[in-house]
């Protein structure tokens, strides 16, 4: 398993501008970053509005720990 730390640090890689957030764009932009060159803006809302439990439109560090930890 993850450790927090290591979560986190994922968490603070997609978090672009550091706010505490993460956004579809912010997504996309860093998993084509990563090489995931298949991952477009849509599929990126798709996949934050699975993971946003408070249905925001973007991610905060515990629904993006939770998801991790399923």
């Amino acid at each position: 398993m993850e450790t927090t730390e290591a979560i986190k640090a994922m968490f603070d890689r997609f978090d672009k501008n550091g706010d505490g957030k993460i956004t579809p764009a912010e997504y996309a932009l860093v998993a084509n970053e990563m090489g995931d060159h298949d991952v477009t803006l849509s599929m990126a809302e798709a996949l934050i509005h699975a993971m946003d439990t408070r249905h925001q439109g973007y991610l905060t560090f515990d629904e993006f720990l939770a998801a991790r930890r399923g």
